[in-house]
């Protein structure tokens, strides 16, 4: 599974791979406003991520894990 993120700026997208980086053991991608990285527990997920974007100060319209 893995968890996606839609940013509200394209521009912010590499902050938001190192916000999110340690999430996985994998590293995060992105292509324009879109970054997704696989995680292994779904539990906690999108909160963790919203965390983590937050303190980064990078803005998000929508995360999703599928």
């Amino acid at each position: 599974m893995k968890i996606e993120v839609t940013l509200t700026h394209p521009a912010a997208a590499f902050a938001a791979m190192i916000a999110l980086e340690d999430m996985s053991d994998q590293p995060p991608h992105a292509d324009g406003a879109r970054v997704w990285l696989p995680v292994a527990d779904r539990s906690g997920a999108v909160m963790e991520a919203a965390r983590r974007l937050f303190r980064a100060g990078v803005g998000a319209e929508d995360i999703v894990i599928s």
